[in-house]
């Protein structure tokens, strides 16, 4: 099934952990390629660089910034740091228990720097973000997790203060997806008509198709969704 891939524990964790959106760490994203799609690469090979450093975050207050190149990872009990192979290896490395400390060594435009140590702490990933620019509110969904409809509707009524019916632009460029039933939720947040169709689902038969409509007051629960 070309819509299908296999996941090991390891990375069904890490789905589980986004998913979410808390963990315990640096609060930096990782990857191989730059939020606008660019792979970055070293000696023609992939290297792990940093694609967005979280605001307010012991990675942001290290001096850590996006395009670095994570070369090395040392923990405080370790004398020398070990090479991040690829990016599962730099997070399972960089996250760890709240007030543990830990080394990153990047390459910066060519020069290699080791930054201070890096306190870890409770980290939450923001998924939506805001700003307004020249009367018009952008809104980026980086992804769709358990708290992105929530913090969505909060940036929606934050853009009221332009007017009664502001102008607003939803961006998902570069997202990766996540939670159906968090997209689900935002779609109800644009429909007042019950009979509409959020979702379609097939079987390879097609004999077998199921739908699902208008979810609206579906989640009086925040908590639990139901």
């Amino acid at each position: 099934d070309k819509h299908s891939s296999f996941m090991t524990p390891e990375q069904y964790k890490e789905m589980q952990v986004e998913s979410r959106g808390h963990f315990s760490g640096i609060g930096a994203a990782l990857g191989t390629e730059t939020k606008d799609g660019e792979a970055v690469k070293k000696d023609g090979k992939a290297v792990v660089i940093v694609i967005e450093v979280f605001e307010g975050s012991p990675a942001m207050k290290a001096g850590l910034m996006a395009r670095d190149i994570v070369l090395k990872v040392r923990q405080e009990n370790e004398k020398e740091g070990t090479p991040v192979r690829d990016p599962e290896d730099a997070k399972n490395k960089l996250r760890g228990k709240k007030g543990t400390k830990v080394f990153v060594t990047v390459e910066r435009n060519g020069s290699v720097i080791e930054l201070p140590a890096i306190t870890r702490d409770d980290i939450k990933i923001r998924s939506v973000a805001k700003k307004v620019v020249d009367g018009i509110c952008y809104i980026d969904l980086k992804g769709f997790i358990d708290e992105t409809a929530d913090d969505l509707e909060e940036a929606l009524k934050s853009c009221q203060v332009l007017g009664p019916n502001p102008a607003v632009i939803i961006s998902l460029r570069g997202n990766p997806g996540g939670n159906l039933w968090s997209a689900l939720e935002i779609l109800s947040y644009f429909s007042k008509n019950p009979n509409d169709v959020m979702l379609t689902i097939e079987t390879k038969s097609k004999k077998d198709v199921h739908t699902v409509g208008n979810t609206t007051g579906a989640f009086a629960d925040p908590a639990t969704k139901q």
